[in-house]
């Protein structure tokens, strides 16, 4: 075990001294050549760069687009070991939304890594008080979300927030040096409560170019964790003996990937799920061969409080370490946010009498009908039960329910799909079209891709 440290760069620096040819990182690339990394290896790296970005004034905010791999791990650590903000930026997202979001977080200076350039920008205060405020939080990570529901929003994480916060998280997910995590979820989305946890721990992380290597890999380089979205893991079809923890993450699991799943590979799915406003909220691994659809039971150093204005769900609030810092544009600070019960996650959802979070759905997919809230994913999750049904999409078009929906077990008796469909709801959740589709649009994150919700009280 390493001393008790206060930041993640510090935290690498001690493995790279205690266990310096231990594996940090394995990369297989597309060509097939593996690239492999030592804790020592990857200190040096970071070190080396960390003096590109050290000409910078302190706390300034870079943004960053790279590659799914070992450039952006070196790349974002670097920015981080030398004082400054990271403000990863998806290089797959539209030139607009990518400008809009640099000029939100009011960077400094941006980072090209696939050609190694360090370009200046003008940058400007993002806190009310000339950046005060935010250069007094100590300042690592300024992520936007996915937009999947609208605007997306800049959540500001310190050092702090993200010690407290994989602490938290690995109270469940217990992480060891011993662990080969496979992480196939792209680290310009998905960072600190997986990369930066993993690093934190000991962990080697396995990556690859090409999605379709991960159960090559898996099986090659012995892999102990995955992590990654539900679909991904439908190309695993042989056993996997030494996995200890499979996590689905970004959307909610079908019981075809699930059964899948446990049948091909013998281990089951735990879902979890986690906000990048509070990190990892809840782990179903008490329930994930028995119940896999549960969002789990909340983590330990966690306190959840469900709002209820009636009826038996109600907002999900989250109390406990780890939780955002900050808004950006507009600035809001964590306690400008927080409500007695603590952050409202915009999701709701009821526990039961087991303590297992149910959830419902966001806020913004919440649709009234006919007098009668409905909200998407509760039906999608009904949809998806279907043994054929491997995801669904629920929203309203105008005044009308509609579903596109996964499937190809039932493309040749579509009708005995959509007659399941419609005995399992009820006469208000039933779409009125239901439409087989190849393949729904997900966000650079691996979440659903919702069309914009048209607002209506009356079919």
């Amino acid at each position: 075990m390493l001393p008790v440290f206060s930041t993640i760069l510090e935290t690498i620096r001690g493995w790279s001294v205690a266990t310096p040819e231990k594996e940090a990182l394995v990369f297989l690339s597309s060509n097939g050549q593996t690239q492999r990394l030592t804790y020592a290896g990857l200190f040096q790296k970071i070190q080396k760069l960390a003096t590109t970005f050290r000409q910078l004034p302190l706390y300034s905010r870079i943004g960053l687009t790279a590659r799914h791999g070992p450039k952006f791990l070196i790349e974002s650590l670097a920015i981080m070991s030398a004082g400054h903000c990271l403000v990863p930026i998806n290089g797959q997202l539209p030139s607009l939304q990518r400008d809009e979001m640099a000029e939100r977080a009011g960077i400094h200076a941006f980072r090209h890594a696939g050609k190694n350039i360090l370009t200046m920008c003008p940058g400007k205060a993002i806190d009310l008080a000339s950046d005060e405020e935010f250069r007094a939080m100590g300042p690592a990570y300024l992520r936007f979300t996915s937009g999947s529901t609208g605007q997306r929003k800049g959540v500001l994480l310190s050092h702090r927030t993200i010690m407290e916060r994989t602490a938290a998280a690995n109270a469940r997910l217990n992480i060891t040096p011993a662990d080969r995590v496979l992480c196939l979820l792209p680290m310009v989305d998905h960072f600190v409560v997986s990369v930066l946890l993993y690093l934190r721990y000991g962990a080697t992380i396995l990556l690859v170019e090409n999605e379709a290597d991960a159960p090559f890999v898996a099986k090659k380089e012995n892999a102990t964790v995955i992590y990654g979205a539900p679909n991904q893991y439908r190309r695993f079809t042989q056993p996997l003996p030494h996995i200890r923890l499979a996590v689905s993450s970004t959307q909610g699991l079908s019981i075809s990937i699930a059964n899948d799943f446990l049948t091909s590979t013998g281990k089951p799915l735990t879902q979890a799920l986690g906000i990048i406003e509070a990190g990892l909220l809840t782990l179903n691994e008490i329930h994930a061969t028995s119940d896999p659809l549960l969002a789990g039971v909340p983590m330990p150093d966690y306190v959840i409080t469900i709002n209820k204005q009636g009826g038996r769900d109600g907002e999900i609030l989250v109390q406990g370490p780890g939780l955002l810092d900050a808004y950006v544009s507009p600035w809001r600070s964590r306690a400008s946010l927080l409500t007695e019960h603590g952050f409202p996650t915009g999701d709701h959802g009821w526990i039961d009498t087991a303590g297992c979070l149910h959830v419902v759905g966001r806020e913004k997919n919440r649709i009234q009908l006919d007098g009668i809230t409905i909200f998407c994913e509760e039906i999608e999750a009904i949809i998806n039960q279907h043994p054929d049904v491997q995801e669904s999409l629920v929203f309203q078009d105008q005044t009308e329910l509609v579903a596109q929906v996964v499937a190809p077990g039932s493309l040749q008796e579509p009708k005995a799909l959509f007659q399941w469909i419609s005995d399992k709801l009820t006469f208000i959740q039933s779409p009125i079209h239901v439409d087989l589709v190849e393949a729904l649009p997900h966000t650079p994150t691996g979440k659903l891709a919702r069309p914009r919700m048209v607002r209506s009280t009356d079919r």
